[in-house]
Order: structure tokens, then C-alpha cells, then sequence
């Protein structure tokens, strides 16, 4: 019973000794089914309500969501709890379902504050911020520091080298060379060569980067004469030779 019923059946047990009695009746300690908030939150917790709260006030009782948050909010809520809910004509009905459901909202519109998206949650409820889908490309080659690169958001050949540290000296901007994954496959399609010597000007489209994608730049033209050179010259000085 919710704390007005209670008063009101303890009243009217009372009528049979008094003649106006008044009860009240006061809530010391909630301990009703907690709230749990889990998945991708800065600070996983499960709290005891105490009053009507809605989803965007509990996701900031965990520090909001994390950096690999996904898409959605997912509310698990079994209905067979029973559950004490106001209805259109001011009483309390209290409600007992057997039906268990998953409510899925934006993230997005949650954090905009859209009512939508931004249901009140019950005791017992399981609230779950989905991860997002792990998505990355990897920099290697001439670069400053070979980088994995999250592409959560949509990230430029560009932004990825300067995610890199940038070209180290003798990078041939010319030949930068996208081993691409095939769609549903593990083969690589044909190397993707792009030329961002070109695209210095800043006219021209950046080339975007897919998942799983490896970038790599390729260093300094390298002399055959001088690879000979490296190659013998170290060989001869090993060469034993007899002193008279």
C-alpha cells in the first residue's frame, strides 16, 4: 500500500474507538528494488529511489556516458514487479504484468533533453549505455609514431597522419599507400595510392578512411649505389689480412 492507503485503512479501523481520528503515516526507510545503471558510463552504480526520477537524471548520477558510448540507452524492465503509479484520476493503482520489455532510446536525444527519450525508470529497472562498434584504421610507415585511429566519428587520411605526429623526414607524400578490407571478406582489395602532395592546395576532397584500413607511408627513396656501398664496404674491413 502506498503511505495514503495505509493511513486510510488504519482510520477507519479507529472509527470503532474514536470519534475523529487522524492518522499519518510516514515513510522512515526506502528500501525498494534499486535502479542499476551499467555499460558504457563513467561510473557504474545502482541507487535506491526514493522519488520520480527520470533516465538523463540517473545517467548523470554516473558521470554521464563514456568516450565509447554508443547509440543507445536500453532500459530492462521485468513487469512483473508490481509497481505503485499514478493514473489520470489522481489515485494510486498499483500495477502487476507478466510481461518483461526492453525500452531502447537515443543517446543522443536523451542528452539533447527531449521528454521522448527521457522516460522515468522504476524500481528494479536495468539501465544499459550500449558501447559503441569497436571501429579503427592503423597509420604505420614514415610517420612520427605509428598510431590506431578510432573512427567513432568520421576521420580524414589527413586528420589520421597528423594523429600520427605528422610525416617524419623523407615521407613520399605521393605514394601513400590504403590496404582496404574486402565487404564481408578477409581479403584486401588492391592497394589505394593517394597522392596528399597534390592535395596540399586544399581545394581537393580529403580521402575518407574505412574501418580496418592500414595507412602506410613510405620513407625516403633509397639509392642502390649507396645500398651496395653499405653492403660491401662493411663486408671488406672483415676481410683478415696477413701482416709481413
Amino acid at each position: 500500500l502506498t503511505e495514503t492507503q495505509l493511513a486510510s485503512e488504519i482510520t477507519e479501523l479507529y472509527k470503532k474507538y474514536l470519534l475523529k481520528p487522524e492518522v499519518y503515516v510516514t515513510v522512515t526507510e526506502f528500501n525498494a528494488y534499486p535502479v542499476a545503471v551499467i555499460g558504457a558510463v563513467n561510473s557504474s552504480d545502482r541507487f535506491q529511489l526514493q522519488r520520480p526520477m527520470r533516465l538523463l537524471e540517473l545517467i548523470t548520477r554516473v558521470k554521464g556516458p563514456a568516450l565509447n558510448a554508443g547509440q543507445y540507452v536500453q532500459i530492462f524492465r521485468d513487469s512483473n514487479i508490481r509497481q505503485c503509479t499514478q493514473n489520470t484520476t489522481g489515485n494510486i493503482a498499483s500495477t502487476d504484468s507478466s510481461q518483461q520489455e526492453i525500452i531502447s532510446v537515443s543517446l543522443e536525444e536523451l542528452l539533447k533533453g527531449n521528454d521522448e527519450a527521457n522516460p522515468y525508470v522504476q524500481g528494479g529497472d536495468i539501465v544499459r549505455v550500449t558501447e559503441a562498434e569497436l571501429k579503427q584504421a592503423f597509420v604505420i610507415g614514415n610517420v612520427k609514431s605509428a598510431v590506431t585511429v578510432n573512427l567513432k566519428e568520421p576521420t580524414t587520411l589527413s586528420r589520421a597522419i597528423a594523429m600520427a605526429g605528422g610525416f617524419a623526414l623523407g615521407a613520399q607524400l605521393d605514394k601513400i599507400k590504403i590496404s582496404r578490407q574486402a565487404p564481408n571478406s578477409l581479403a584486401k582489395t588492391d592497394p589505394i595510392i593517394i597522392n596528399l602532395k597534390d592535395k596540399k592546395g586544399g581545394d581537393q576532397v580529403d580521402f575518407l578512411l574505412q574501418p580496418n584500413d592500414i595507412v602506410d607511408v613510405p620513407g625516403p627513396k633509397r639509392s642502390l649505389l649507396k645500398d651496395i656501398i653499405k653492403t660491401i664496404i662493411p663486408a671488406v674491413t672483415r676481410v683478415p689480412v696477413n701482416i709481413p
